[in-house]
């Protein structure tokens, strides 16, 4: 423990230092690839965000080659959690600031250095070392990212769906009635950019987008209508542009990438795969919560140009609304 004597009381050793103990060993026996080696070292002589990373990539070896059985029976995966208690060299300062750097290192080392991959675990995600198997997974998945990106009408297409898709949730939970018999009435959904010839003759609910309208000429277009007219008039901003094509883009490029390696026959493969199904997910749920910002933001006209705006949600709005056109349409 000569490496913290002369510390103060609460100083402890790094997870880490084991392998620096052993690594020259392990790359002798080849048990250490050689490439792993010396990126460890060229972080190890870099700022010191580098030289964290290489402290990652060293315990997240370090903690992979023990074996499954004595891993599970500790209860230690190399997920965020543990590496930070395993970094931790001062017990009375803690790991709160630590904790807030890891993040993004494990990001970079993931998605920009190309060293490590994240699998979803029953401890949450876990990072390992790429292989040979897992960088082709990787480099499949940049090319359809590369393909997806380099057709900007498919990510708009794939947009559109999305936004349909999300309206009809909404719509499944909207029931419009009329009268004192509660007679029920259709509310009809239109997606065109112009609406229907029969918009005075129907209960239509037209959606319009940022990406697609402005907001000013859909205002306009339902203070054209006559109160009598049963339209309603959605319009959602286009927000967060990029940062939603960007999710589209890492949603597809992983779907892609998964049906098209198919189901792999080897361990590292079945990492690989789990790797880019957690990618997927990942995915998966940052695009939902873009659009669970977007739909808050959706603005809803009754002809003539009065805003609805009665509800706790986009469905209670648009319920009140369709009833009160109904009401005013059909008498």
């Amino acid at each position: 423990m000569l490496a913290t004597a002369n510390e103060p009381l609460g100083h402890v050793v790094p997870g880490d230092f084991l392998y620096d103990q052993i690594a020259p060993n392990l790359v002798s026996t080849a048990q250490l690839p050689k490439e792993v080696y010396e990126n460890v070292q060229k972080f190890a002589a870099a700022d010191a965000d580098g030289q964290l990373k290489a402290k990652l990539l060293k315990l997240i070896y370090l903690i992979n080659k023990l074996p499954a059985d004595a891993a599970m029976d500790l209860g230690l995966k190399a997920t965020e959690d543990v590496l930070a208690d395993l970094l931790v060299t001062d017990l009375s300062a803690g790991s709160s600031e630590l904790r807030k750097t890891l993040p993004t290192l494990l990001d970079q080392l993931q998605n920009k250095d190309r060293l490590v991959m994240a699998l979803a675990g029953g401890a949450g995600t876990e990072y390992r070392l790429q292989t040979r198997e897992s960088s082709a997974w990787y480099d499949e998945y940049r090319a359809q990212e590369a393909d997806f990106k380099s057709s900007p009408q498919r990510i708009e297409q794939k947009r559109a769906e999305l936004l349909k898709a999300r309206y009809g949730e909404v719509l499944r939970k909207v029931r419009v009635t009329q009268g004192k018999d509660n007679v029920d009435r259709k509310l009809i959904p239109c997606y065109d950019d112009t609406l229907p010839r029969d918009n005075d003759k129907n209960l239509y609910l037209w959606f319009q987008d940022g990406w697609q309208n402005e907001e000013r000429s859909v205002i306009a277009e339902a203070k054209a209508k006559g109160a009598d007219n049963p339209t309603l008039f959605a319009f959602l901003p286009a927000q967060n542009k990029t940062d939603l094509s960007n999710a589209i883009v890492a949603l597809e490029a992983a779907r892609n990438t998964l049906q098209k390696k198919g189901s792999p026959s080897t361990e590292e493969g079945r990492d690989a795969q789990r790797s880019m199904e957690s990618r997927h997910r990942n995915a998966e749920k940052e695009l939902n919560e873009l659009i669970d910002k977007l739909f808050i933001g959706v603005r809803l006209f009754m002809a003539g140009g009065q805003e609805a705006t009665d509800g706790q949600d986009l469905t209670e709005r648009i319920n009140r609304a369709a009833k009160s056109s109904a009401s005013r349409w059909c008498g």
